[in-house]
């Protein structure tokens, strides 16, 4: 309603300009002047009449345009970029990128000593695919079990007797043969290959059973012995099951 208000209060200067110029150049015309002048001023009058017009049709496109929010061509390109959907093959590998880089900056902020070593992970897997040992137990001759010992995030076990301030890993102490086992007897290592048993220049020596096999290797004179589960390891007589 305002706009349409504007509009004929403009078209109505323009009509009063346009009569007054009239009137000018009509009273110009019948004064005594020379033609020569009057013919120049009314060249005059067209010329501000022209200019009048002119101004009228700039002001009303002004107002035109910003009546209808009209926008340039380089927005319109924007707009229409933001609304254009994106390929699908784009969206999928940009989600894929998304999803990746989350997980990568999860990582990174996570504490690294809540991580355990790769070459502990690899140690243990190995451990189970190869050996399957977990734990070393004691037996009696029926084959039950007296005492256990986890082998799990070991490396090195000492067999022996715990005594005078010294402690060993796997402690025979308690066993009804615990004389004829030295303090320190054998020694059970982790490597790449898997658990080896060997001895400590013990005074009753140390000996080896494999499951698969029926003769007792003494670990004296053959050096160490790879044991895996089901491998029975006699500590003078007593007798302990890689399990």
């Amino acid at each position: 309603m305002k706009q349409s208000t504007n509009k004929i209060a403009m078209e109505i200067i323009k009509a009063i300009l346009y009569i007054a110029l009239g009137i000018i150049a009509g009273a110009i015309i019948n004064s005594t002047i020379t033609t020569l002048i009057k013919v120049l001023c009314v060249l005059g009058i067209v010329l501000i009449a022209a200019l009048i017009a002119a101004m009228f049709i700039i002001m009303g496109n002004k107002k035109e345009n910003k009546g209808t929010g009209r926008i340039s061509n380089v927005e319109s390109s924007a707009r229409i970029s933001r609304n254009m959907p994106l390929p699908e093959n784009l969206v999928r590998d940009s989600a894929r990128l998304a999803s990746s880089n989350q997980a990568q900056q999860a990582q990174i902020q996570s504490n690294p000593l809540d991580r355990r070593p790769m070459s502990a992970t690899k140690k243990e897997q190995h451990e189970r695919n190869k050996t399957g040992a977990k734990k070393i137990v004691l037996i009696n001759e029926e084959g039950q079990t007296l005492m256990e010992w986890s082998l799990e995030r070991k490396t090195s076990l000492i067999i022996g007797k715990s005594a005078d301030g010294e402690e060993v890993d796997i402690d025979l102490s308690g066993s009804a043969v615990a004389q004829m086992i030295s303090k320190q007897h054998a020694v059970l290592n982790y490597t790449e290959k898997g658990w080896y048993v060997d001895d400590i220049d013990s005074k009753n020596g140390t000996r080896v059973k494999k499951l698969t096999q029926n003769s007792i290797m003494d670990v004296k004179l053959v050096g160490a012995i790879e044991v895996e589960a089901g491998d029975i390891i006699y500590i003078a007589s007593t007798m302990l099951q890689i399990q």
